[in-house]
């Protein structure tokens, strides 16, 4: 009976170790889509970017730039990624897994220069307003009540004078229909919220039919801060998988049958103890 049961206990671990458990999302040895991937095995896009400034820019300055784009990268989920400096103004950054340039430079936000405009175009607040940001799922009207993922904004004291005076302005021209505060991303509208009086809150909601994603990478892009200065793109390519797809095979085999070796040995030789060893050790692994 006893011989039964660990050989059912076998059976059992190597198939999670083997196959995982789709119900609760545990990956098995073989499943490539569960790990990360680096530019070695999966490809990806180079980006080269260099400060658009007349002088050379500052070590700190330079070192923020990096932190920025780190942060950016980690809100996107791409942790393999690598950001280092090239020369005295040039920002190098490899991303696996986005084989087209374009895509990785859009989803990065290199410039990222977020701004409040009026509907003449002024700049009424930019990044140096912004105290924080964070993505939120909530009703995004009282009218309404629905639903939504949006970005709450957090402004800085000294902004929400300005912020003031620039909804008086706009909810004053609600008769020709300019009443409204364009929140942008570059050149690019991503809210343009309509004013019918004056806003004295230091919290502002950001709407604009996001998912669950674009509202994190907006307020991850926010919350990282302005960068200390323009960025211009030099250089964009794709880079193809230097091992390739056989290597990461092999790679996986080998240590799946390495694993499963190390639980049959503890299962036969420690019965019911080398059994919870096992499950520690899928775990772990």
């Amino acid at each position: 009976m006893k011989l039964i049961v660990v050989l059912l206990a076998i059976a059992l671990t190597v198939s999670v170790a083997l196959c995982g458990i789709a119900y609760f999302d545990y990956p098995g040895v073989f499943d490539q889509d569960a790990i990360p991937l680096g530019l070695d095995l999966s490809g990806g896009s180079l980006l080269v970017f260099e400060a658009d400034t007349k002088e050379s820019p500052s070590a700190d300055d330079m070192n923020a730039v990096i932190s920025m784009m780190r942060s950016r990268l980690d809100t996107l989920g791409y942790t393999e990624a690598a950001v280092t400096k090239s020369g005295e103004k040039r920002i190098q950054i490899e991303i696996p897994e986005i084989s087209d340039p374009g895509e990785a430079s859009a989803k990065l936000g290199a410039t990222a220069v977020l701004t409040f405009r009026n509907a003449d175009g002024d700049i009424v607040l930019d990044g140096d307003d912004i105290a924080g940001a964070k993505a939120q799922y909530g009703p995004t009207s009282s009218v309404s009540g629905k639903y939504e993922h949006y970005v709450s904004v957090t402004l800085t004291s000294a902004a929400v004078s300005k912020f003031s005076a620039a909804t008086t302005a706009a909810a004053a021209q609600s008769a020709s229909k300019k009443n409204y505060i364009s929140i942008m991303l570059d050149e690019n509208v991503i809210s343009q919220p309509y004013v019918s009086e004056t806003i004295t809150s230091s919290d502002i909601m950001i709407s604009g039919s996001f998912d669950e994603a674009g509202a994190s990478y907006l307020a991850g892009v926010i919350a990282a801060g302005r960068l200390p200065f323009a960025l211009k793109e030099i250089q964009a390519q794709s880079l193809s998988p230097q091992l390739g797809e056989s290597a990461l095979t092999s790679s996986l085999i080998a240590g799946g049958i390495g694993v499963i070796l190390v639980m049959l040995f503890m299962m036969l030789v420690y019965k019911m103890p080398g059994f919870v060893a096992s499950i520690a050790l899928l775990e772990y692994t």
